[in-house]
């Protein structure tokens, strides 16, 4: 005659090893998602902040490569803030077409402002370029070029060049 073997049941021990094994391998997958977020995390603010300077650059490199240099000019009552006047061209705004003043500065809530003058020296355009900004230094190179120094928090300084046109200074308008 055969003997039916049944199969043992698990033990308590049994159970508690593999409990254990489960939650350090679940421990270990939670703690590389934290870091994977994390990371993604840091990765869109560095993502954003890099997005924002090169738009800084950008807007600010159209207004300044049309420039006149001779009109650049340093708010001595605002050391942070420098006035200008640019060939804006034809702007959607046609109050804000052609030659135009300008002024750049750091506002209150630590945000570097554009700020279009329109023709008519009453309407005047706003435009946050920067926000969160500890300091701002400019460093003139008549009639060549400009230098602008900005601080951000908790970082170096970042230095921004833009150089000015070479069109003559009698002329309203440039080449076709």
């Amino acid at each position: 005659m055969r003997k039916i073997r049944r199969k043992s049941s698990l033990t308590l021990i049994e159970v508690f090893i593999s409990l254990g094994l489960i939650s350090i391998i679940v421990s270990a997958i939670f703690s590389m998602l934290i870091q994977t977020i994390t990371l993604a995390k840091s990765i869109d603010s560095i993502k954003e902040h890099a997005l924002k300077t090169s738009f800084f650059y950008d807007r600010l490199l159209h207004i300044f490569s049309h420039a006149d240099s001779s009109t650049l000019n340093l708010d001595k009552n605002h050391p942070a803030k420098i006035s200008f006047t640019f060939e804006n061209g034809l702007d959607r705004t046609l109050i804000f077409s052609g030659k135009i003043g300008g002024s750049l500065y750091i506002d209150n809530q630590k945000n570097i402002v554009l700020e279009l003058i329109a023709k008519d020296k009453k309407t005047i355009q706003k435009e946050i370029l920067l926000s969160n900004i500890e300091t701002i230094n400019f460093d003139f190179h008549s009639p060549f070029f400009i230098s602008l120094y900005v601080t951000f928090p908790n970082e170096l300084k970042k230095e921004f060049v833009f150089f000015f046109s070479d069109r003559p200074l009698d002329k309203e308008g440039y080449p076709v």
